[in-house]
């Protein structure tokens, strides 16, 4: 709760250009939507949008995914400059198949990366986000409760802020933009 109040003060505070409150560098080694392994160093020189999430996620996902997608097109050519990227949760049915088929339906510039539990539960921990899987439906899928801020880095790869998956496009837009 108080790591959450930090957050949202930093991100409402005139000072946002200010150093990120934690001390986050990404590093992690996981394989992409189409089946190649990707680790943080294949972004440097890029500023990273990192979404923590899952294709079939019909509650907060399906709000920041559109949002970062209309985004990126709301930038136009300079969305070209970032490097979106959806770290999935539920790596059992997030598989690189999975991502390849749902990741086009939101932008084709998404990044969709799985691996295996340890491999994300590294990662995760890293972003300080947590996952717990609540239940399931009638149909098998599971519902997860999941850590949900989008992760802004630096070309270098060091986070520099986080935004709530409930701002809008246009904000978002806006916010990358005095970034780039």
């Amino acid at each position: 709760m108080i790591r959450t109040a930090a957050l949202l003060l930093a991100l409402t505070s005139p000072a946002a250009a200010e150093p990120f409150f934690l001390d986050i560098t990404p590093d992690f080694e996981l394989t992409d939507q189409r089946g190649q392994i990707r680790s943080d160093e294949d972004f440097a020189g890029k500023p990273m949008l990192i979404f923590f999430g899952y294709t079939k996620c019909e509650s907060i996902c399906s709000v920041a995914l559109p949002s970062i997608a209309e985004a990126l097109d709301l930038l136009g050519p300079d969305a070209t400059r970032l490097s979106p990227i959806l770290v999935t949760i539920d790596p059992a049915n997030d598989t690189p198949e999975q991502m390849a088929k749902a990741l086009p339906d939101y932008h084709p510039d998404f990044i969709g990366l799985t691996g295996s539990e340890e491999s994300l539960a590294a990662v995760r921990a890293q972003f300080q986000v947590e996952r717990e899987k609540l239940f399931e439906t009638p149909y098998g899928e599971p519902v997860y409760a999941h850590g949900s801020f989008v992760y802004i880095t630096d070309s270098s790869g060091k986070v520099q802020s986080a935004l709530p998956p409930i701002l809008g496009p246009e904000r978002i837009a806006e916010l990358l933009r005095a970034r780039l």
